[in-house]
């Protein structure tokens, strides 16, 4: 008795019962290997294509603007946190001088 798969010179040779899985097997990796040369087709120009967007001056004009409002917000949050301390400081002296004036 022979197995219903076997190879004869690279072939898959079938019987009767299982031709059909067969096929459906061999279709599906004909299908995802077409599937693969298709995404891959034009990757390089593609590629290119994008480098030279994002390298471009039209993606520099858009991200300048959101770079230097991030930068100046950072900066005031620096200030007003250099800035706190003295305030605080001067709260707490006028606090005192008002607690002194009131004796």
């Amino acid at each position: 008795m022979q197995p219903a798969e076997r190879q004869v010179d690279g072939i898959w040779v079938t019987g009767v019962k299982t031709w059909t899985a067969l096929a459906i097997a061999l279709r599906e990796q004909v299908l995802r290997v077409a599937y693969t040369r298709a995404v891959s087709f034009g990757k390089d120009d593609k590629m290119e294509v994008l480098y030279q967007y994002l390298a471009g001056d039209e993606v520099r004009q858009q991200v300048e603007p959101i770079v230097e409002a991030f930068t100046a917000m950072q900066q005031q949050i620096a200030d007003n946190e250099s800035r706190t301390p003295q305030r605080v400081r001067e709260a707490a002296s006028v606090h005192r001088r008002t607690k002194l004036t009131s004796q």
